[in-house]
């Protein structure tokens, strides 16, 4: 009778044929994978606003891992609260941009009422200084011809030559008036000049600070309109294992 060896023909046909010997053995600890640690990667950039694991947890293959709300053109709307969403910050910025769109508009009306009053009031001593002018001149004129026609009675010994005297300084006195009435229509006519030029640089001004924030304004609602076509995006796992 054939002595038992302990090895059943089959198996010790199967572990030659296949080369190797399969044990079943309970372990305590974590199962990693043959090719170490598994990377996973967003599929594009943008901002963090949900953890749906934690370190240490089992996950299953494609389970959800990270959710990252869409990505921009400009770092500037990723900062903020690490919570916040892209779309909330977007709102936010544009809050902003039309809060600024208000108080301009306000300043401007301000503004142009404070310069529309002053021109009026600037025009009004122009037109004060024109009338003075008129005056002066027409002063002046009236003593040249009052001199002109009494230096011939000087020479008949009609007039005196004190009150030839007179008469010239009076003459002089309106001149020098006429031409104090010329210089101050003249310094009324450059206020006001100077007045218009501030106002259209002004009005300039604002209507380029207007356009920019509305531009802007425009901007921002392409990106919003991008943002909420692109959505978002979940990271996931690619593999079972633990998350380290």
């Amino acid at each position: 009778k054939p002595e038992k060896t302990g090895h059943d023909p089959v198996h010790v046909a199967a572990f030659l044929f296949f080369g190797q010997h399969v044990r079943k053995v309970r372990v305590q600890g974590l199962l990693v994978p043959s090719q170490g640690l598994l990377a996973a990667v967003s599929p594009n950039t943008g901002v963090v606003t949900g953890v749906k694991i934690a370190e240490g947890e089992i996950v299953d293959a494609r389970q959800p891992l990270i959710e990252i709300a869409s990505s921009v053109e400009s770092p500037r709307w990723s900062t903020g609260d690490a919570g916040a969403t892209v779309a909330g910050q977007l709102q936010r910025q544009r809050a902003l941009i039309e809060a600024d769109i208000d108080v301009l508009d306000a300043s401007r009306s301000h503004d142009a009422n404070t310069q529309r009053e002053r021109l009026t009031a600037l025009r009004g001593e122009l037109a004060t200084a024109e009338r003075t002018l008129q005056l002066r001149e027409r002063q002046a004129t009236q003593a040249r011809e009052l001199l002109a026609r009494i230096r011939p009675l000087q020479r008949e010994k009609i007039v005196s030559d004190v009150q030839i005297a007179q008469y010239e300084t009076d003459a002089t006195e309106a001149d020098t008036a006429a031409e104090d009435a010329r210089q101050a229509r003249s310094q009324a006519q450059r206020r006001l000049a100077d007045a218009e030029a501030a106002v259209a640089t002004l009005d300039a001004t604002s209507t380029l600070r207007r356009h920019d924030l509305q531009r802007r304004l425009a901007d921002l609602s392409q990106v919003a309109a991008r943002n909420a076509a692109d959505g978002g995006a979940l990271v996931r796992a690619p593999k079972r294992g633990v998350v380290s």
